[in-house]
């Protein structure tokens, strides 16, 4: 079946929750209505970079071709099928013998409907398994390849695309008698894969040749679209590991990444004691330090060297975790070369207890730190060099002026740890101990990280003017990405992402943009005067943009099906799907995305 095009207008939405989801084009018409760590910077030496060839290093590879992209034991299709696709996926195998899962990010269809039906039945003999994610979209061609996986699982947000098909002097495949031959090809495809004809003649009345028709969940379900539901690792895209190191596969059993500029994964393993929602976290201030924003120091220079050095999280448990695997086999691998670690008691959720009451956590949130420190340490202290040299300067005067107040025991181990570029550890932990100050993780306290004094963005401006002014030119003043809110957070509770100086977390989560419920209980969500987008979960939510007039909230399913009223100043959206959107209420809200209809203004339902 023809490609038709397909483009993810989604992709701000969802893009900081889970992987990047990069929108690709093929052939046809647009059918879319609307349309603080010791090894802080300090680790030396390079781990070879890539090899050459087809593919790069197993596990961490881009085909030369560009359609598959190897994460762990997934293999993520980008793009439209062309008559190379045996091959292609001949290729992936060969190259890749952990591959066990083809991740159906974005497939519009296929120009060649022959090979495509070889490459399914290939599919099929290989045991593969296939996988729609979060925002994925397939079409066509695009099905019928899905169709293939040994298991066949998707999230709830994806759009599965169906049509008739043309060619050949045929204008449209509906035209022709049932016992034509030329129908002979698909309903053979679907015989051998177990695939009920009538999914067949459904397709082509569904929308002709020149169209498409957006599947329903209910529809979906009826034909057998998929054979399972996705697990809470599989929503938060997290594989297995992606490396052969011996030493990578005897400590992690969890893996996700950060698409670096240069398409290289920025790598994130985790022991299998780490929370896919910490990983989420995790992966979701790696984007946000890594995101270029408008009139903001541009970072894909930084990016693309991490990619390059094949950069490295590492999420432990605990602290005891992390010193003996650097001290055994961990320390000479050569990912650890260019690698930070984190420990999963030092990982707040947005809604959990230690988020919600820092002031009484055992321990602290390192995230934005250590995160930080393998983004300055292994991206921009050499892509940047006169950045650099900036934060170095900033960091002595900020000792010297004593808004910054660390022990001396630790400025003498700081001053002597240096890392490849020659830098000391001294200005990594100045630069967190900012950065953590700006984005309000000690708001509710007079001093920060390590006795920073500017807790607060005016004390900042009174007390380290050059570092809040370096942070303003690098970052924007919001979180750009997405974060989850854990499924504890309580039922009749409401996130607030306003300051009150009444709850505790605001002062940090008053810097969060676009915030999504996880679990199901009935809790709620109040924005701030920025253009939120806000996501419920699977219980009844109340989700208020408050100031602003560009939020949005968002919904998992096609517009069709929701039941969409206005009762005075609310509008209630109620899903028609169990399980999935529940019955929500939206306040002071401009915008509804449905996934089918990217931004419907409220005034227009």
């Amino acid at each position: 079946m023809k490609a038709l095009k397909t483009s993810n207008l989604r992709t701000a939405l969802l893009a900081a929750t889970l992987a990047s989801i990069v929108g690709l084009t093929g052939c046809g018409s647009d059918s879319k209505s609307n349309s603080a760590s010791s090894n802080s910077g300090s680790n030396t030496g390079n781990n070879g970079g890539n090899n050459s060839g087809n593919v790069t290093k197993p596990g961490t590879g881009q085909q030369a071709d560009g359609l598959f992209a190897v994460r762990g034991d997934w293999a993520i299709m980008d793009g439209e099928i062309t008559s190379k696709i045996v091959d292609q996926l001949n290729t992936l195998v060969k190259n890749n013998p952990q591959v066990k899962t083809v991740v159906l990010q974005n497939v519009p269809g296929s120009s060649d409907d022959e090979m495509n039906l070889k490459a399914g039945l290939r599919l099929r003999q290989l045991g593969l398994n296939t996988y729609l994610p979060p925002g994925g979209e397939i079409a066509s061609g695009g099905v019928d390849l899905f169709l293939a996986g040994k298991e066949r699982f998707a999230a709830q947000d994806v759009l599965v695309g169906v049509h008739s098909w043309g060619g050949d002097g045929v204008k449209d495949a509906s035209t022709l008698p049932r016992d034509h031959a030329s129908h002979k090809p698909y309903l053979d495809y679907y015989k051998a894969l177990g695939i009920n004809e009538d999914f067949y003649w459904y397709t082509i009345k569904a929308a002709d040749a020149d169209n498409i028709h957006w599947m329903s969940s209910a529809e979906r379900k009826q034909y057998g679209i998929t054979t399972r539901a996705a697990t809470e690792k599989e929503l938060n895209m997290i594989t297995h590991h992606a490396s052969t190191d011996k030493a990578i596969g005897a400590l992690f059993s969890q893996y996700t990444w950060v698409n670096a500029a240069n398409k290289k994964p920025i790598h994130i393993f985790a022991s299998k004691t780490v929370a896919p929602l910490q990983m989420a976290k995790a992966r979701a201030v790696m984007q946000h330090y890594l995101t270029n924003e408008k009139g903001l120091q541009n970072k894909d220079k930084m990016s693309a060297k991490l990619g390059d050095d094949q950069a490295s999280l590492f999420m432990f448990a605990t602290q005891q975790d992390s010193e003996a695997a650097f001290n055994g086999s961990l320390g000479q691998s050569a990912l650890a070369q260019h690698g930070q670690d984190l420990y999963a008691s030092e990982v707040f959720v947005e809604g959990t207890q230690n988020y919600l009451k820092r002031s009484e956590a055992s321990g602290r949130d390192a995230t934005y730190e250590e995160i930080l420190h393998l983004v300055q340490g292994h991206g921009l202290a050499s892509a940047e060099k006169a950045l650099q040299e900036r934060i170095v300067t900033l960091a002595n005067q900020a000792l010297a002026d004593k808004s910054w107040n660390p022990s001396q025991e630790d400025v003498n181990e700081w001053q002597a740890e240096t890392d490849q570029n020659g830098y000391t550890s001294l200005n990594y932990e100045y630069l967190a101990a900012a950065v953590e100050g700006f984005y309000g993780l000690w708001g509710y306290s007079d001093r920060g990280l390590d006795g920073y004094l500017g807790t607060t963005r005016l004390v900042q401006q009174q007390k380290d003017p050059g570092g809040l002014a370096l942070i303003k030119e690098v970052w924007p003043s919001y979180i750009t990405t997405s974060m989850p809110i854990s499924a504890d957070f309580p039922a009749g509770e409401t996130f607030s992402l306003q300051y009150n100086s009444a709850l505790e977390y605001t002062s940090q989560s008053q810097y969060l943009q676009h915030v999504h419920l996880t679990g199901s209980n009935n809790s709620n969500i109040l924005g701030n005067d920025q253009a939120n987008i806000l996501r419920g979960n699977e219980g009844h939510n109340i989700i208020d943009g408050a100031g602003g007039d560009q939020d949005v909230a968002v919904f998992s399913g096609l517009q069709r099906e929701y039941q969409v009223s206005q009762q005075g100043k609310e509008w209630h959206v109620s899903d028609n799907i169990n399980g999935r959107d529940g019955h929500d209420v939206l306040l002071n809200v401009e915008f509804i995305s449905f996934r089918d209809n990217d931004r419907v203004n409220v005034n227009d339902l």
